[in-house]
């Protein structure tokens, strides 16, 4: 009975040994034979369960992003997405003081979330039946200004620069600011509330998700 009870034992030491564990990174798609593929995917585990989804199609210029939590059963990944991932574009306002108090002076500072200085931004001021009251464009270091002889509040400030998401905001004082913008990328259709189950297989340098191997390139968040 003791020998039976030991071989039970050995068996499932030896399972539990073999099962692999999905560590926490950054996946990439890779292609085995080294071509060009215009369709690529990105996956984000975290160790608290949950991920980021990335899918771009180049001859389409189709990309979708999402997040949600996910989990591990056998061979089945099973991916499950919401809503609580939307990060919005924020602004910071500064009030400046300048010399000249005959205009009032409108400072840009454009950037992306990952702190990237996003030149050629286009800003216009516009007031609130969309007319254009002045307009300009962000040099290398995402900086842009524009003065105003006449500030009638509340006008509008619109950024937009491709790849990441417009930006509209409204001014309701009438003072010489500063404003520090940080724009949200541009994922393009977003993945809400779906849940998807794949095929994967944990191997010792890389996944396979839906026989797509995928390689691990950077630990991620919560690891």
């Amino acid at each position: 009975m003791k020998t039976k009870l030991l071989i039970i034992g050995l068996l499932v030491l030896v399972t539990s040994c073999s099962e692999k564990i999905l560590k926490p990174g950054i996946y990439e798609q890779t292609l085995r034979d080294g071509s060009f593929n215009s369709e690529y995917e990105q996956y984000r585990f975290n160790s608290d369960k949950t991920f980021e989804y990335y899918y771009f199609h180049d001859d389409i210029g189709q990309s979708k992003y999402g997040i949600g939590n996910y989990s591990i059963s056998g061979n089945e990944l099973l991916l499950e997405f919401n809503n609580d991932f939307i990060e919005l574009s924020r602004v910071r306002l500064i009030e400046i003081s300048i010399d000249d108090n005959s205009n009032y002076r409108l400072q840009f500072y454009v950037q992306g979330m990952s702190g990237a200085k996003l030149l050629g931004a286009n800003i216009q001021i516009t007031n609130l039946d969309n007319e254009i009251i002045a307009s300009t464009v962000a040099d290398r270091q995402g900086y842009a200004e524009i003065s105003l002889s006449d500030m009638i509040v509340p006008i509008l400030v619109k950024v937009s620069v491709i790849g990441y998401q417009d930006l509209v905001y409204q001014i309701n004082n009438q003072e010489s600011i500063q404003l520090e913008i940080k724009l949200m990328e541009d994922y393009g259709a977003i993945i809400k509330n779906e849940r998807f189950s794949r095929t994967i297989k944990i191997q010792r340098k890389s996944i396979l998700i839906e026989n797509k191997e995928f390689v691990k390139t950077t630990v991620a968040n919560n690891a």
